[in-house]
């Protein structure tokens, strides 16, 4: 049986199709798209941009741009975009701008501006819109989140600072004393024939005391932060050369393994070399082996440099964790507990964080987060 075209009717034109399906992929996108001509009239926008600017489409199609839009004070900037790509022809426009709707609600838009022409004639301009208010509130959370953590790290070295002045001032004079003191009791047992073990351990004993006060005493003595453009692969190497002398002097020799990039970071190139020493002189102190391996890599991500410094050691302890930057803390007998809390504040003086974890071999992994300078992105 012959299939009655008259009764089927006609298949649509091809530019039938194509305009039934822009017009379905206009009404389903996620994102506002207005299209404003070259008299100021907008002449199509989908229903996303009148979600997303608190205006039916029955309000934004037909009128002019400026007459919705421009009599509203708090929307300058985000009536300054299509002045912008108008006055200078620009295509591929990118800005995030507020925007107060008719209801008085404040958004955060990403909008992207093209202006367009066809034939050399002037089409118009078409703006892509994205509420962003939600990714935006997130991260002001985020940012509050960072400056507080930043204030108690900066709480935490101003009064670090203050006990260490008053350690050095207050303890450091009776340390030697006692040393002093104590040794000449040893001579005068000795010089009696009297054995006693007593004045070699308060000796000893004074003799720590003392390395924990010029310990502290590095840290009151810290000068203020000088940050320049510096490359951050010169810093890690310079502060590695220091470390292989102390291992040399400890037998032990450090196998390195840097995998640095040519990174550039705010920084006192000085002081920050003193920072990655004494991380680098952590994995030494308690590696085991006369061997000690250790993995350097750093890399950019956005707007900061990641420097991630691994050993093969025997890692720290979980209960351990939440103090290993504290002053103090140790779990050497012999060590006083300051080479991490000293690489803490300079790393925070500059901006950074700095954090431990478990290495993936077991060891341990700590974290450096440094900014870069604008002009290296």
């Amino acid at each position: 049986m012959e299939k009655n075209d008259s009764a089927q009717g006609a298949s649509p034109a091809p530019d039938d199709i194509r305009d039934v399906i822009s017009q379905n992929v206009l009404e389903s996108m996620p994102i506002g798209l207005l299209l404003v001509d070259r008299t100021g009239s907008i002449t199509v926008a989908n229903p996303a941009a009148g979600s997303i600017l608190g205006l039916p489409i029955s309000e934004l199609e037909g009128k002019g741009f400026g007459q919705l839009f421009f009599e509203n004070e708090a929307n300058r900037l985000f009536n300054q975009i299509i002045v912008d790509i108008i006055h200078n022809e620009t295509v591929g426009l990118r800005r995030e701008t507020p925007y107060v709707t008719p209801a008085g609600e404040t958004l955060h838009l990403s909008i992207i501006g093209s202006f367009l022409r066809h034939d050399s004639k002037i089409v118009g301009v078409v703006l892509i819109i994205q509420d962003n208010t939600g990714l935006f509130a997130a991260q002001c959370r985020e940012n509050e989140l960072l400056r507080e953590k930043n204030r108690i790290q900066e709480d935490k070295i101003r009064a670090l600072d203050t006990l260490a002045r008053s350690v050095a001032h207050q303890i450091r004079n009776p340390t030697l004393a006692i040393g002093g003191f104590a040794a000449r009791l040893d001579k005068l047992l000795r010089q009696h024939g009297i054995k006693s073990d007593y004045p070699g351990i308060i000796v000893e004993e004074a003799s720590r005391l003392e390395g924990i006060v010029k310990a502290v005493t590095r840290i009151s003595r810290i000068p203020s932060i000088v940050p320049v453009p510096a490359s951050l692969g010169h810093v890690l190497k310079q502060a590695r050369n220091r470390i292989e002398i102390k291992a040399a002097n400890s037998a032990k020799i450090v196998r390195w393994n840097l995998d640095i990039d040519d990174i550039r970071v705010m920084a006192d190139p000085e002081l920050l070399a003193t920072a990655f020493e004494e991380i680098f002189s952590n994995s030494v102190d308690f590696s085991p082996s006369l061997k000690v391996d250790i993995v350097v890599k750093a890399s950019i991500s956005g707007s900061q440099a990641h420097i991630t410094i691994e050993d093969m050691g025997p890692g720290v302890a979980n209960e351990h964790r939440p103090y290993v930057f504290d002053p103090f803390f140790s779990t050497r007998p012999d060590g006083s507990g300051m080479g991490l809390a000293l690489a803490r504040e300079i790393i925070v003086e500059h901006g950074g964080e700095i954090t431990l974890r478990e290495g993936e071999t077991g060891g341990t992994r700590v974290v450096v987060i440094l900014p870069i300078p604008t002009t290296s992105l």
